[in-house]
C-alpha cells in the first residue's frame, strides 16, 4: 500500500507555496487537510470546510489541529469528503478539459479573422484590432476564417 492510502490526515506547515500537489492528492484520498494559508493553498482549503488552515510557524496550533483530529472521526471524515469534494470540482477531468478548451480556443482565436465584422480584420498582433480583444465571444467552426498573410 502507498503511505497516502494508510494515513488519517495530511498535513502540510508551509512557510512558502504554490498550490502544492501533496494537498491535492490527501484530497483526492479524502484526507482531512492540516495547512498553512501561503501561496494558493487558501484557493483550495476553506477552513472549516475542507481542511484546517493554521498561522505560519504555530507549532501550538498545529498540535492542537492534529491532535483533535485524530480524536475525532467524524469531523476527519467530514472534512476528508468535503475536500475530496471540492478538488473534484476543482480538478476533475471534466473541469480540466473544460479548461484547456478554453486555452485552445483563445489561442485559436487570436490566430484567426473574424468573419461578418464591419470588415475583415487582421488577427496579427495587437489582437485589438478584431474588436473582441481576445475573449468574450461565442466561436463556432463558421464564426472563424484562416488569417491571411498580411
Amino acid at each position: 500500500k502507498r503511505v497516502i492510502e494508510e494515513a488519517e490526515i495530511l498535513c502540510l506547515p508551509s512557510f512558502a507555496e504554490g498550490v502544492p500537489m501533496a494537498i491535492l492528492e490527501g484530497m483526492a484520498h479524502a484526507l482531512p487537510i492540516v495547512t498553512t494559508a501561503v501561496g494558493g493553498i487558501p484557493d483550495l482549503i476553506a477552513n472549516g470546510r475542507n481542511g484546517i488552515l493554521i498561522p505560519v510557524g504555530d507549532r501550538a496550533a498545529i498540535s492542537a489541529a492534529i491532535v483533535n483530529l485524530l480524536r475525532d472521526p467524524i469531523e476527519r471524515l467530514r472534512l476528508g469528503n468535503s475536500a475530496q469534494d471540492t478538488v473534484r470540482k476543482l480538478c476533475g477531468i471534466d473541469q480540466v478539459a473544460e479548461l484547456l478548451s478554453e486555452l485552445y480556443l483563445t489561442i485559436w482565436h487570436r490566430s484567426t479573422v473574424i468573419k461578418d465584422m464591419h470588415s475583415p480584420v487582421c488577427a496579427c498582433p495587437p489582437v485589438e484590432r478584431c474588436g473582441c480583444q481576445g475573449a468574450g465571444l461565442p466561436l463556432k467552426q463558421t464564426d472563424i476564417v484562416e488569417p491571411k498573410n498580411c
